[in-house]
C-alpha cells in the first residue's frame, strides 16, 4: 500500500498540488499527469 498525505508541490511560486492526500491499494495501477 502507498499512503500520502498532505502533499504540496510549487514551481516558481506557482502551487501545482497544494494538500493532496490518497491511498492505493496493494495491485491497482495507479497514474498521474500534470
Amino acid at each position: 500500500m502507498i499512503e500520502v498525505r498532505d502533499l504540496t508541490k510549487s514551481y516558481g511560486g506557482k502551487v501545482a498540488v497544494d494538500h493532496l492526500s490518497f491511498t492505493v491499494e496493494p495491485g491497482r495501477v495507479t497514474g498521474f499527469l500534470g
